[in-house]
């Protein structure tokens, strides 16, 4: 599930400017979600999509656009089959959309406390103050410092030599 949560989250830079760096946000990725939850009930519920690559030692999530274009119809299908279909199919229909409902519950929930302990105000706060110490920030504040200094001594020496004139 961890993995399908992961697949969902989208990472936003943001940036107030050059100097300071800001933390990024994170946000659900309504489309990866789309995709997932079709692959899914194709390849898990209804077995009409090998969804073994996700199960391995190096899970690949391989489901396509082609593949939800495709598939993106089964659970219209199945919704429909669950009202009107056969006596003995419509229990079936009504099993699978209820288990399928129950996941998409849980994975909403999953990917809502994700996103929620990735944005926190205390977390990002922190991230904020390890980002501003890194060396590469000290770095670059001390050149802008330096060139602020000799801007300044320029501009000093000018004011004397204007004066002395």
């Amino acid at each position: 599930m961890e993995q399908l949560v992961d697949g969902c989250i989208e990472k936003v830079q943001l940036t107030l400017n050059d100097i300071q760096p800001i933390p990024p946000r994170y946000q659900e990725n309504g489309f990866a979600k789309s995709l997932i939850c079709c692959a899914v009930l194709c390849g898990f519920y209804m077995h009409l999509y090998d969804m073994s690559k996700l199960l391995s030692e190096n899970p690949e999530f391989d489901f396509s656009m082609a593949d939800y274009d495709k598939f993106s119809c089964v659970a219209m299908q199945l919704d429909r089959i669950r009202r009107s279909g056969d006596v003995e199919i419509r229990p079936i229909a009504n099993a699978i959309l209820t288990d399928f409902r129950d996941f998409e519950k849980r994975l909403n929930l999953a990917i809502y406390n994700k996103v929620n302990a990735q944005n926190d105000t205390c977390v990002r706060i922190v991230q904020m103050m390890n980002m501003q110490a890194s060396p590469e920030s000290i770095k670059k504040a001390m050149e802008e410092f330096k060139t602020i200094q000799s801007d300044l001594e320029k501009a000093t020496e000018q004011t004397k030599t204007a004066q002395e004139g």
